[in-house]
């Protein structure tokens, strides 16, 4: 599957190298580099940014779990009445006769 993937990628770009080529640009000049130390600074400014916002996601989501995982009592889901969609009334052993 992983291998799949990086040919996926290979193939889209050598069929869009091969698109910009025909229409008659350079190929050459998408890999020169056309920038400086203030446009790296800006970008690694936003990317870190971005990286405190995303390990913010990537915590609180197992937290929240966590937190939900202490709080539900499992205990009384079964007391929920007869009929119920979520009674487990048939897992529990019958309940004796009253009948006389």
């Amino acid at each position: 599957m992983g291998l799949a993937a990086y040919a996926a990628e290979l193939i889209t770009f050598l069929l869009g190298l091969w698109f910009y080529k025909r229409v008659g640009y350079n190929s050459s000049i998408l890999f020169l580099a056309h920038f400086d130390w203030d446009v790296v600074k800006t970008s690694f400014k936003f990317g870190v940014f971005e990286m405190l916002g995303s390990a913010a996601w990537s915590f609180g989501r197992p937290a929240e779990i966590a937190i939900t995982q202490a709080l539900i009592n499992y205990a009384e889901i079964g007391e929920l009445g007869p009929g119920s969609i979520i009674s487990f009334s048939a897992f529990t052993s019958p309940r004796p006769s009253t009948t006389v």
